[in-house]
């Protein structure tokens, strides 16, 4: 999760859309027993992706362990040829480098998802809405 806040000013941050139970839903992090907001919206098309408004979020990801952790400097898109790192809760860091830029239809969700960026790196179910990110001074930028 990466704390962002509306034009509006509203604070929250997006996950993984699978990952919730739809609008209304809690989420927790990184527990049961820390609570962080409701979903209050999620993507109809086009993105994978639900709002949480939230007040209650660090700045910072997990880097390759629960343990360790790296503030959030910045976040924009990647490049097609950057090297980029994902943290995922069930393989650690993983890297590699974008391969391209397209859309792609998923069908388990039954859309298509425009701005997609290719990387072949390793996942695994429960990395879902990992935090991809490259290294900067001090911390790290999430694309």
């Amino acid at each position: 999760m990466v704390s962002l806040q509306t034009s509006s000013g509203t604070k929250g941050f997006v996950i993984a859309g699978h990952a919730v139970g739809g609008i209304g839903s809690d989420v927790y992090q990184p527990t049961s027993a820390y609570y962080v907001g409701s979903v209050a919206d999620c993507s109809e098309y086009k993105a994978d992706a639900a709002w949480v408004p939230s007040t209650n979020v660090n700045a910072v990801i997990y880097d390759y362990d629960t343990d360790v952790t790296k503030t959030v400097k910045s976040y924009g898109d990647p490049s097609v040829g950057q090297y980029v790192y994902k943290s995922g809760i069930v393989t650690g860091r993983t890297a590699n480098a974008i391969t391209q830029k397209t859309s792609v239809y998923n069908s388990g969700l039954g859309k298509t998802l425009d701005d997609q960026y290719i990387v072949g790196y390793r996942c695994d179910y429960g990395d879902s809405g990992s935090s991809v990110y490259v290294f900067v001074t001090g911390g790290v930028k999430i694309v």
